[in-house]
């Protein structure tokens, strides 16, 4: 029996065609499950720095610090670039810094009050996030580095002791230019 060529070639292509697709597809299947999670995590950070940076009679700072360092972790392995999480991170200090220094002035039960304008700066830059955790590669990219530097532009701006909070908080991370 004689092997034509003209059928074994492409038999043999396409076999091999069919491992490495198949080879792939389960790496890419796989890597969608880890993606998940890796998202999972990162919502989850996010929302105990938010939970946590209202300084009360219920938290602590090193309740705070630790969200953070979580927070970082994840959004690292969420692929979520670092300008925005280097500035939610000072945003969510400086709001972290004012609530608890009003808290110690003038103790409530309900914690610390905070200024209407760093508080929306600090969810407008959660809001950011969000979208780099569940559209890394979007086409969002370019509009969200506009949004954020106005955000940095106008939470530089602030003035009194909310201004001093965020002015050292951006300068510990690296963000006040």
């Amino acid at each position: 029996m004689a092997w034509d060529l003209t059928v074994v070639i492409p038999l043999i292509i396409s076999v091999l065609t069919a491992v490495g697709f198949s080879s792939l597809l389960s790496q890419w299947a796989s890597g969608a499950k880890d993606r998940q999670i890796a998202r999972a995590a990162a919502l989850d950070a996010l929302r105990k720095v938010e939970e946590e940076r209202w300084f009360g009679s219920g938290s602590d700072s090193t309740t705070f610090k630790a969200a953070i360092r979580e927070l970082e972790t994840s959004m690292l392995l969420a692929c979520v670039p670092a300008a925005p999480v280097a500035l939610y991170v000072a945003l969510a200090s400086a709001a972290h810094g004012a609530t608890r220094s009003d808290y110690e002035e003038d103790p409530q039960p309900d914690g610390g009050t905070l200024s209407r304008s760093l508080s929306d700066y600090v969810k407008r830059t959660a809001r950011i996030i969000l979208r780099y955790i569940w559209s890394p590669r979007g086409l969002h990219r370019i509009p969200d580095r506009i949004k954020l530097r106005y955000v940095k532009y106008k939470a530089k701006r602030m003035e009194g002791e909310t201004g001093r909070f965020i002015a050292y908080e951006l300068s510990k991370v690296g963000a006040s230019r």
